[in-house]
C-alpha cells in the first residue's frame, strides 16, 4: 500500500512537525548545541538543498525519478557557528516560493526571523525573547507593516523543562494552549493541546531514547481515545530506518490507513564522505515510494 501524497495533508504534516520541533529545540539555547546538531548534521555544513522525487523498483533496484512538483524543495544555509541563517522553499525547481532569514546577536542567540513571499516582500517578522537561563520566553509576530499580530509564550519548571506554551492573538485572547508533562528524566513526554475554550483537542504521549531521539508517539483524540501510534527504529547515528504507523478504531485520513490496519515505512540511505546522508529512499510496506535527495556544501 502506498501513501497518497495529497498536497495539503502531506505538506501540513511536514510543516507542523517542523514547527513543533523548532519550538521545542529553541526553547533552551544550550551553549554547546548548534543547528547542525538539531538537524543531525556532521561537520561544518555551509548549506544543503533537499528535494523529493518519485521512486520505484526495476529489475530489483530502486530507480529515482522526477521531482514531485507539488512538494517544495528546501534549502538551508548555516553560518560558521552552525546557526541556520536562511531557509528557502522552492517550487518547480528554481522558483522561490518563500524564505525565512534568521538574525543572531553577537553571542549567537537567535533574535529575529523574517518571512518573505515569492516576490521577496516581507510578510511576517518574528522577534525572540529569553530569560536569564536563555530559555525562549516569547515569540512575537508582526505583519509586513510592523503591526503586532500575535505571539507565543513559553513557561518552564525549575529544571528548565518546557511545561506550557500559549498562542495569543492580537486582542490578547488565547487561541491555543499546549501543556508539556515531562517524566522519567524527560524520556517520556505528554503533550496536551487545548482550544480557545479550554477544552482538550488532542493528547500526544512520546517516548525518547538517551540521545533525545523520538522512538514512539501515541495520539489521543479529545475523548481520550487512541487513534494513531508511531514506533520508530534508528541506526547507530540516529537516522530513522523504520516507522510503523498504526490506526485504530477509525481510518487514518492523513496516511490513508484503514481502521485496524497499519503502515510500515522503512528507509535506506547513501552517505557522503563526511557521513551525512545524501539520498534517502522511503518504502511503504516494502515498496519504494519516494526518495529525498540532498546537495550539501561545506566550509
Amino acid at each position: 500500500m502506498e501513501i497518497d501524497l495529497n498536497k495539503n495533508s502531506y505538506r501540513f504534516f511536514i510543516i507542523y512537525s517542523f514547527l513543533v520541533l523548532t519550538l521545542i529545540s529553541c526553547s533552551n539555547q544550550e551553549l554547546n548545541k548548534t543547528d547542525w546538531d538539531e538537524y543531525n548534521l556532521i561537520g561544518k555544513v555551509k548549506s544543503y538543498r533537499e528535494s523529493i522525487h518519485e521512486a520505484h523498483e526495476k529489475f530489483g533496484e530502486v530507480q529515482i525519478g522526477d521531482r514531485i512538483e507539488y512538494l517544495s524543495d528546501n534549502e538551508y544555509q548555516f553560518n560558521a557557528n552552525g546557526n541556520i541563517t536562511e531557509h528557502t522553499y522552492y517550487k518547480y525547481g528554481p522558483m522561490i516560493e518563500s524564505k525565512y532569514i534568521y538574525k543572531y546577536t553577537d553571542s549567537n542567540i537567535l533574535e529575529e526571523s523574517n518571512y518573505y513571499d515569492e516576490n521577496g516582500d516581507l510578510e511576517r517578522k518574528t522577534k525572540f525573547e529569553y530569560d536569564q537561563h536563555l530559555n525562549l520566553t516569547e515569540r512575537i509576530d508582526f505583519n509586513f507593516d510592523n503591526q503586532f499580530i500575535g505571539k507565543e509564550t513559553f513557561k518552564y519548571d525549575d529544571q528548565q523543562n518546557l511545561i506550557e506554551m500559549n498562542w495569543i492573538n492580537a486582542d490578547s485572547t488565547v487561541d491555543e494552549r499546549i501543556v508539556f508533562i515531562n517524566e522519567d528524566s524527560n524520556k517520556l513526554k505528554t503533550t496536551i493541546t487545548y482550544d480557545n475554550k479550554g477544552e482538550i483537542k488532542d493528547k500526544r504521549v512520546s517516548t525518547f531514547d538517551d540521545n533525545e531521539n523520538l522512538m514512539e508517539r501515541k495520539w489521543y483524540n479529545s475523548s481520550g481515545v487512541l487513534y494513531r501510534t508511531y514506533v520508530i527504529k534508528r541506526d547507530d547515528l540516529g537516522n530513522e530506518i523504520e516507522l510503523r504507523i498504526y490506526a485504530y478504531n477509525n481510518p487514518d485520513e492523513l496516511f490513508k490507513i484503514k481502521a485496524g490496519d497499519s503502515l510500515i515505512k522503512s528507509y535506506t540511505y547513501e552517505f557522503d564522505m563526511t557521513g551525512n546522508w545524501i539520498e534517502k529512499v522511503e518504502y511503504d510496506n516494502d515498496h519504494a515510494s519516494t526518495a529525498q535527495v540532498r546537495e550539501i556544501t561545506y566550509y
